[in-house]
């Protein structure tokens, strides 16, 4: 039941709100293909003359158009080199995933007269590419996640086609969008590449270094982090640790930091460890401090100044400090945007 009325507070978690934002994610990726599209045009009347003569010659002038065509969409922004956040790849993700669709298409409604097996693949993958993003409100990235199985999937059948060109069985233009494919998928793999080297979630994000690890959490160990965010949060741990609170007690967490409870070693003493997000309606932050305040031992209550998720988190915030007064909650510790209550005795 909790699951069906998520929507209820959060518009884009409704079945129109998540289909709108995955059409405007293809609409938007398919505005930002149109040079590609473009030269994929040119590029099929290039391959047509002469046929196969100058097939080297013609091959590498392509390749020098898709390059610049690569330093329009750095130009521009639809590529960038902001490897801390989605944006370096997102959309080289997208337009081969738009290709791949026409591909899968094809097969499955037996132009390329592929096997009976590859075609019932190539299904499976246009299935996984519509349904993967419904039930999420990330627009296509729940595709992207799954490039793992389907790109194994385009890979071979863009192979396949590529052999058959070279083999005379199919005509000398359709080297331009297999050409166009194959820059795609190098380019996604360099950005893939260097994102998965810098990227680290919510860290970062305005290219800050990561160069700090924090030392008073065994679970965070190895993770680096900026060294205003390791000072800060070491002092927390250490604070937490000196209490005797540091995996001893449950807690309650607000303000755009779910994953404190993991890395203090606190069970969450509620059914979320981010209350703040419109997908947790009111009425259930409501009914979850209600069930709370019938407990005798009371969680410890973290709660962050900043970073906020959702319409309604100012308004749950004035309740659950309702709650902690009601409840005779007081400060232990603050600072660095960081306030710890704890409870009575």
């Amino acid at each position: 039941m909790r699951l069906m009325q998520m929507n209820q507070g959060a518009p884009d978690y409704s079945f129109w709100g998540m289909l709108s934002s995955i059409c405007l994610a293809y609409l938007d990726s398919l505005k930002k293909m149109i040079p590609l599209l473009i030269l994929l045009f040119a590029g099929s009347l290039l391959f047509r003359l002469r046929g196969k003569k100058y097939r080297r010659a013609k091959c590498l002038l392509f390749s020098l158009a898709f390059l610049f065509v690569l330093r329009l969409y750095l130009a521009n922004g639809t590529i960038t080199r902001n490897y801390w956040y989605y944006d370096c790849l997102f959309q080289p993700a997208m337009m081969l995933l738009l290709m791949g669709m026409v591909l899968l298409l094809l097969d499955v409604g037996g132009v390329l007269r592929e096997t009976r097996e590859d075609r019932i693949l190539s299904a499976t993958a246009l299935v996984l590419i519509w349904i993967t993003p419904l039930g999420s409100n990330n627009y296509t990235m729940p595709v992207i996640n799954n490039l793992f199985l389907v790109a194994l999937i385009l890979l071979r059948l863009f192979a396949r086609e590529w052999k058959r060109v070279m083999d005379g069985q199919r005509p000398e233009w359709h080297l331009s969008p297999l050409l166009t494919a194959a820059g795609l998928i190098l380019v996604l793999l360099l950005q893939g590449s260097l994102f998965h080297t810098v990227y680290a979630f919510q860290d970062g994000e305005g290219g800050e270094a990561l160069c700090a690890e924090v030392s008073h959490a065994k679970r965070a160990s190895g993770m680096r982090t900026t060294k205003e965010r390791a000072e800060q949060l070491d002092n927390l741990f250490s604070y937490l640790q000196k209490e005797g609170l540091f995996g001893k007690r449950q807690v309650l967490l607000f303000g755009k930091i779910p994953g404190l409870s993991y890395l203090c070693e606190m069970e969450p003493a509620i059914d979320t460890t981010w209350p703040d997000l419109d997908s947790y309606s009111e009425r259930a932050f409501e009914e979850a401090l209600h069930h709370l305040a019938g407990k005798k031992e009371k969680p410890v209550a973290i709660l962050h100044d900043e970073g906020e998720e959702g319409v309604h988190a100012g308004e749950k915030r004035k309740r659950l400090q309702r709650f902690l007064r009601e409840e005779g909650y007081h400060l232990g510790y603050q600072g660095d945007g960081f306030h710890v209550y704890l409870p009575q005795g």
